[in-house]
């Protein structure tokens, strides 16, 4: 996490020092040209991940209002009053991590740390916070406001969880509950009020004849994913050989879901080519007996869901 301290004072300089002794962190003060401090602040604001702002809670309020987006992408506000006695969780206190960080500041100050989340105060599920724990990609992220007061307020709300995930959140599921959060890779089709949270443990490994059309590729596999009933949102990594590094059917293909591609040499494929049935054209072509399934084992280590072959194009979908 990179992070910026802001004060005004002596005072404040002096409670700055002392985070920084166990905190990495960029100190700004008067002598750095900080005035006017709105301006400054505009300009770093979203180049950290978290602004430490040592001054009165009004200013600070004044100074951020006209920056502040959503917490998606805002950074972590905290502010600290300059005798170091109060630490203020103030913006993004779940996604942008200023609770995690003002109680990591509270300790180091001796100083009471403020933190006003009400599923933090009622002890309940945190939405956003999960899907940061876990690096979940968040579907309806609209709902997530609502389904959350309704947790606050004892309202009944399904936690509908992938029995193979070991995280600390399981399955939950009332006859009468008004909203429902899953965390799944699948297809999901509810008419309740619902925020899903998708793993990023997909892995798919491609082969294809040169000069594929992009579309056909992606026809290809979401036909796989409906077979499977999974959402593309939760591959991770799309895999293939050396070989297909300038493909740009599947580079684009990675562009479009957002992922990264890694493509494995001929002789990290050859070591575990016994593993699998040999295609006799590709052994021919390549020097290797397949592409798709082995780079993609190669990848996730895990188990194989399915693997399709169709006009010229092999898809092997495996979950890490």
């Amino acid at each position: 996490m990179k992070i910026a301290t802001i004060t005004l004072t002596n005072n404040g300089k002096c409670v700055a020092e002392k985070i920084r002794k166990y905190i990495k962190t960029d100190i700004f003060t008067k002598k750095d040209n900080i005035l006017p401090l709105k301006d400054f602040v505009k300009r770093i604001f979203h180049k950290y991940d978290a602004l430490i702002l040592i001054m009165a809670t009004g200013i600070v309020v004044r100074t951020i209002c006209g920056f502040i987006k959503d917490k998606y992408t805002d950074p972590a506000i905290v502010v600290i009053d300059e005798k170091g006695k109060n630490v203020i969780s103030l913006l993004s206190g779940h996604v942008g991590g200023a609770n995690e960080l003002t109680l990591k500041i509270a300790k180091i100050l001796n100083a009471n740390p403020v933190i006003t989340t009400a599923t933090d105060l009622n002890n309940v599920p945190a939405i956003d916070l999960i899907a940061k724990k876990y690096n979940f990609e968040i579907e309806n992220k609209e709902n997530i406001k609502v389904i959350s007061s309704m947790l606050v307020n004892n309202e009944k709300v399904d936690f509908i969880v992938d029995d193979y995930l070991n995280i600390d959140i399981k399955s939950t599921v009332y006859k009468n509950s008004k909203a429902q959060v899953y965390i799944t890779n699948k297809i999901v089709n509810s008419e309740k009020t619902h925020v899903i949270l998708r793993p990023k443990n997909i892995v798919v490994g491609i082969g294809c004849k040169k000069d594929i059309p992009f579309k056909q590729l992606l026809s290809e596999l979401e036909f796989c994913f409906k077979k499977l009933n999974l959402s593309l949102k939760s591959i991770c990594t799309i895999t293939s050989a050396e070989i297909k590094k300038d493909e740009k059917a599947i580079i684009e293909l990675s562009k479009y879901l957002k992922v990264p591609i890694k493509f494995y040499t001929l002789q990290e494929i050859k070591k575990i080519e016994h593993l699998f049935e040999c295609s006799s054209f590709v052994k021919k072509t390549f020097g290797i007996c397949g592409v798709s399934r082995h780079s993609a084992y190669l990848e996730s280590k895990g188990k194989e869901m399915l693997f399709h072959k169709k006009n010229g194009i092999t898809i092997s979908v495996w979950r890490k």
